[in-house]
């Protein structure tokens, strides 16, 4: 048994606290009757009790966990879209992680990634997303567990993050979107068999080609589009698909529900890229991906807070509107 979850008293958001009557994950056991976990807003739902941290803070307990397991879900934040022949944002990195061992964890303090921003009216790339990460795991995990901002939509080329941001068209030019840069982080928990992180690179500018066609920002399941068309470009990447964590299960998660696919069951979506001449946006990536903006504004073309997606791409410069990526999210469950 753990002697102790979260010796340390200085709780950033406790969120809504009540005692539990087991802890564990898909059946794996029942635990203790009188554990009590906090931290984060609590949902039961389904059999399972979520803890889902829209904001930095802690998750603790008292003495007398037994050793199991649990589910986590972490989104980095959001890449703001380019302005001006823009491409579309980044969506953060996407960490889920089943049968997650919790022997030996004295705490986890938890950090959200916030969604990036850009300039409302002026010619500039994307900022990068902010890294979503959870501290204190236990001996047996030692390194800090990371999910990387979303990378910036470009003017020109877009820069690298969890997904990449898509390729602007200032100048216009063959080039490739941001890389992801997911993959390669947490290298102590990948051998873990139930660890995943997923990114996806953003579109590019289609070689050979000349014109308005800027590429969508990546998601955590799909690549963002290219730019293909003469007056449009390309749509975000959709999000991965998370079935632990769905939306229209879970009450806290019903505001998020709209952008989270059909199935709402998507995280982590890239924004589209900005539209040319009144055609309509390219599809924003399902899971908070932005709509690509002209000629009308509105909140879809951010991505969407707390779901990581990147902001959509804008033009004209002169347009004063917000193509921020959306901030990171933390969720964990366990069976109760």
């Amino acid at each position: 048994m753990l002697d102790k979850w979260f010796k340390k008293e200085k709780p950033v958001f406790t969120g809504i606290t009540r005692g539990l009557g087991g802890f564990g994950f898909g059946g794996s056991g029942g635990g203790s009757p009188d554990i009590n976990v906090t931290g984060g807003t609590i949902d039961n739902a389904g059999g399972y009790r979520y803890h889902i941290f829209f904001d930095s803070g802690e998750l603790s307990g008292t003495a007398g966990i037994s050793p199991q397991t649990v589910d986590v879900l972490v989104a980095g934040g959001g890449g703001a879209g380019g302005s001006y022949y823009g491409g579309g944002g980044g969506a953060g990195g996407l960490i889920v992680w089943t049968g997650a061992p919790v022997t030996g964890v004295s705490g986890l303090t938890i950090t959200i990634g916030e969604g990036a921003a850009n300039t409302p009216a002026a010619t500039s790339a994307g900022s990068p997303g902010g890294d979503t990460t959870i501290s204190g795991w236990g001996p047996s995990y030692p390194a800090t567990l990371t999910a990387k901002g979303g990378g910036g939509g470009g003017t020109g080329n877009g820069s690298s993050g969890g997904s990449g941001g898509g390729r602007g068209s200032v100048p216009a030019g063959p080039a490739a979107g941001g890389s992801q840069t997911q993959s390669p982080q947490n290298p102590q928990y990948t051998p873990h068999p139930g660890f995943n992180q997923y990114g996806n690179p953003g579109g590019s500018y289609p070689p050979g080609s000349t014109g308005y066609k800027p590429g969508g920002g990546g998601g955590a399941g799909a690549a963002g589009e290219n730019g293909a068309q003469t007056t449009g470009g390309g749509g975000g990447g959709d999000g991965r698909e998370v079935p632990q964590f769905p939306g229209p299960g879970i009450p806290t998660l019903a505001p998020l529900v709209p952008r989270m696919g059909p199935n709402g069951l998507h995280y982590a979506g890239g924004g589209a890229a900005g539209t040319y001449g009144g055609t309509a946006p390219g599809r924003a990536g399902y899971g908070g991906g932005g709509r690509g903006y002209d000629p009308l504004s509105d909140d879809l073309t951010k991505g969407k807070d707390n779901l990581g997606g990147g902001g959509g791409g804008r033009h004209p410069a002169s347009r004063s509107v917000v193509t921020n990526g959306g901030k990171g999210i933390v969720m964990v469950r366990y069976a109760i």
